[in-house]
């Protein structure tokens, strides 16, 4: 599990646009302290359709293949 942010996660949308606003295929931004390969990672599993989605043992496999700079 990560944690790099101290701001509320979708500030800026009203939570009751909050649904529609994901609808749309938006998503978090990429926090400024967390690795491009991380972020993939995180994209990945916030897809749409659950099937699209990596199940849990694809996410630990690709953790563990990162390198101690990219976490």
């Amino acid at each position: 599990m990560f944690t790099f942010s101290k701001a509320e996660p979708f500030d800026n949308v009203h939570w009751q646009q909050l649904g529609n606003y994901l609808l749309k295929g938006n998503r978090l931004a990429k926090p400024s302290n967390c690795s491009p390969s991380v972020y993939a990672i995180m994209n990945e599993c916030w897809q749409f359709e659950n099937k699209d989605r990596p199940d849990f043992e694809t996410v630990l496999k690709r953790l563990n293949q990162l390198q101690p700079h990219e976490l």
